[in-house]
């Protein structure tokens, strides 16, 4: 039977991954030991952990990581006095 749904704030998270690595066990075991959804314990590593990386957060892009991809943007011109900005990509 499924268990009732826990929200777990960033630092309670933060402090499950914490036991998670002082354990030695898998995250599968792990989470199948401590009654957690693998599925949130995994999305949760992968934004804790890019947060922790950086030292920001992650869930809204910032005006330097945007401003640090090479030409992200370009103004097309259509001949008249509308422009249109498109994404450029560098993949061929």
């Amino acid at each position: 039977m499924n268990q009732p749904r826990k929200y777990r704030s960033a630092a309670q998270w933060q402090s499950i991954l914490n036991a998670f690595q002082a354990s030695g066990l898998s995250a599968p075991k792990f989470c199948e030991q401590n009654a957690i959804s693998y599925a949130s314990f995994a999305k949760w590593r992968q934004k804790l952990s890019a947060s922790t990386r950086s030292g920001t957060d992650h869930s809204r892009p910032s005006h330097s990581s945007i401003s640090a991809l090479s030409n992200p943007v370009r103004r097309i011109s259509h001949g008249t006095s509308h422009s249109s900005l498109v994404m450029v990509s560098n993949w061929s």
